[in-house]
């Protein structure tokens, strides 16, 4: 049986009597299910959500023969639902977004949302910051420059906090390889006694597979590489309170019909990148839901060239792991080569050495 539901993006209307039935109705409904409703795990209490919100409206609309306009397609298109969160298409090429679901997770999402909302709607702005002074919540505007003391404290938080992590954690890509290797060798190893460092070394001197080695050596010096690149982190800490007039600039600029004519794009300094064979990264990607990496799939598969990014989340104090694609990996590279670089300039140049006839590809 096919569900229908109606997405509340955007939500309103005239007939009072349906929104008073709509309230009565889930009200209701929660009152009855309240310890069914205490026994759901956080992942079926989103899912929840979605029924009281947007199937029983669904539902009783129908039911009571009120025409209901959408301001979207009604069917819906997994491939719709990664467009949602593209700021960079207002107010142009989209008039709506949404941080749907998953997106409301994403610190990425969050603070360009702020920042939007700052730049076309200050009153709205003000009356959202009004309410988190109410509530006595920490506010954004303690993370921006005029109380820049903030975010270097939230780093060098991290950076204390991942630091003292235990190796297993910090390395559990490593100890995963070495399990699956172990597992398919017959291979005993002292886990308990040995470091990370010490087992895949003592793993080396027993393997004979050379492919395998190569595995076991990409993941770790991948890790290893996040391990410096976040201990790098603090020291560029005062490079990240920069990125909120640059967000802000690029925001005034994207409201032009002719942005890519105007815009140029300078590399954030504390943007750092790991070269690996394999594909490591497993966090989050950027602006879509979690990505699935079985790390131990590598075992099995032909090396090639992945370039992750590491991205700071400072909603999450955390690190997005970023896998770039083959464009994204040649963007990198000209950005590092120049100081700023034409928006107009760098499509012509991707789509020269990627021999692409329609910039459109690119843009």
């Amino acid at each position: 049986m096919e569900i229908q539901a109606s997405n509340a993006g955007i939500f309103g209307g005239k007939n009072h009597a349906f929104f008073k039935d709509y309230f009565q109705v889930v009200e209701q409904f929660i009152a009855g299910n309240q310890e069914q409703i205490k026994s759901l795990s956080p992942s079926q209490l989103v899912n929840f959500n979605a029924v009281v919100e947007q199937y029983i409206f669904c539902c009783l609309s129908t039911d009571q023969g009120i025409k209901v306009n959408y301001l979207l397609d009604t069917v819906y298109d997994p491939s719709f639902f990664e467009s949602f969160a593209n700021f960079h298409h207002l107010p142009n090429d989209i008039s709506f977004m949404h941080a749907l679901g998953d997106y409301k997770k994403n610190g990425w999402v969050c603070d360009q949302l702020a920042h939007r909302l700052r730049l076309d709607y200050p009153e709205y702005f003000a009356r959202v910051m009004d309410l988190f002074e109410k509530d006595g919540m920490e506010s954004f505007e303690k993370t921006v420059p005029e109380a820049s003391t903030g975010l270097p404290r939230t780093i060098q938080r991290f950076n204390s906090n991942y630091l003292s992590k235990p190796e297993t954690e910090q390395f559990y890509r490593t100890d995963q390889i070495l399990s699956g290797i172990c597992e398919k060798e017959g291979i005993s190893l002292d886990r308990e006694k040995s470091t990370i460092s010490e087992l895949k070394e003592d793993l080396g001197r027993k393997l004979t597979d050379v492919v395998t080695l190569r595995v076991l050596d990409d993941v770790y010096e991948f890790e290893q590489e996040k391990l410096r690149l976040i201990e790098l982190l603090q020291q560029s800490s005062s490079d990240l309170e920069d990125g909120f007039p640059a967000i802000q600039s690029a925001n005034q600029v994207l409201k032009n019909k002719r942005w890519q004519e105007m815009a140029e794009i300078k590399l954030a300094p504390n943007c750092k990148s790991i070269l690996s064979e394999w594909d490591w990264s497993q966090n989050s990607v950027l602006f879509t839901r979690i990505k699935i990496n079985p790390i131990e799939n590598n075992l099995l598969l032909p090396p090639h060239f992945f370039q992750t990014i590491l991205l700071w989340d400072r909603h999450h104090q955390g690190v997005i792991e970023y896998l770039l694609g083959p464009i994204g990996s040649y963007l990198l590279s000209v950005l590092r080569e120049e100081d700023y670089t034409q928006m107009s300039e760098l499509i012509k140049k991707v789509s020269t050495f990627f021999e692409l006839v329609d910039e459109k590809l690119v843009k």
